[in-house]
C-alpha cells in the first residue's frame, strides 16, 4: 500500500504519493483542521450528491432495449428463450445490453457500441425473459454514455456504459418497475 503525505502550499492542500501528486484529491477544508477522511475527489462527490434513490442489482439477468417508439414491442407469452430473442432482434434495437444496475429513478447498462443512430424518438423496454417480465416503452433522458476502458482492448468492438433516467412513466410502468426492484433487484 502507497503511504500518502499531505503537501501545504499556497492554497488548499495537495495529497502526494512518494513519487508524485495524488490528482484531484485535495479539499480546502483539509487547511480548516477537519480529518483525512474528509477529503472527497470533487466527481465522486458530485455523483453522490445526484442520486436520490438506492440502486440495486437484479439478480436474474435483465436487458435493457431502446428501440424506436415506431417498432412494434416483443411478446414473452408463450414464447420460448429463442424465440423471444428473435422478436427483439427483428424489433431492430438501437442499442441492448445487460442491465448493471437500477432504481426507481434510472438504470444504467452495457451495450457494444454499434454506431447505429436514429433520428426517431427512442423508447426503452426491460425485459427478463425467464420470468416474463417486460415492461415496455419507457420514456428516458441519457445522463452519460462513455466508453468502458477493457482489460484487453479490441479496436473492432469497443464497450460502451449509458446512464439514463426515466421520464414521465405511466402508473402501470411505475408498478412494474417497483415490482421488478422488490422481487428480482438486490441493495449493492
Amino acid at each position: 500500500m502507497d503511504t500518502i503525505y499531505s503537501r501545504h502550499v499556497d492554497g488548499p492542500s495537495q495529497m502526494f504519493y512518494e513519487n508524485g501528486p495524488v490528482e484531484g484529491i485535495y479539499d480546502e477544508r483539509f487547511n480548516a483542521g477537519l480529518p483525512l477522511l474528509n477529503l472527497v475527489h470533487p466527481k465522486i462527490q458530485a455523483r453522490e450528491e445526484q442520486r436520490n434513490h438506492t440502486r440495486f442489482q437484479i439478480k436474474k439477468v435483465a436487458f435493457a432495449i431502446i428501440r424506436s417508439v415506431f417498432s412494434k414491442p416483443i411478446c414473452l407469452i408463450d414464447k420460448s428463450m429463442g424465440e423471444i430473442a428473435c422478436d427483439l432482434f427483428r424489433s431492430k434495437p438501437i442499442k441492448f445490453g445487460r442491465i448493471d444496475d437500477i432504481s426507481i429513478d434510472g438504470l444504467a447498462f452495457r451495450y457494444v457500441d454499434s454506431k447505429i443512430q436514429s433520428n426517431e424518438s427512442p423508447v426503452l423496454d426491460i425485459v427478463l425473459a425467464d420470468c416474463g417480465f417486460y415492461l415496455e416503452s419507457a420514456s428516458f433522458n441519457i445522463i452519460s454514455d462513455n466508453e468502458i476502458a477493457e482489460d484487453y482492448p479490441i479496436d473492432l468492438v469497443k464497450m460502451k456504459k449509458l446512464r439514463m433516467q426515466f421520464r414521465k412513466l405511466t402508473p402501470n410502468q411505475k408498478f412494474k418497475l417497483e415490482y421488478l426492484i422488490q422481487n428480482h433487484g438486490s441493495e449493492f
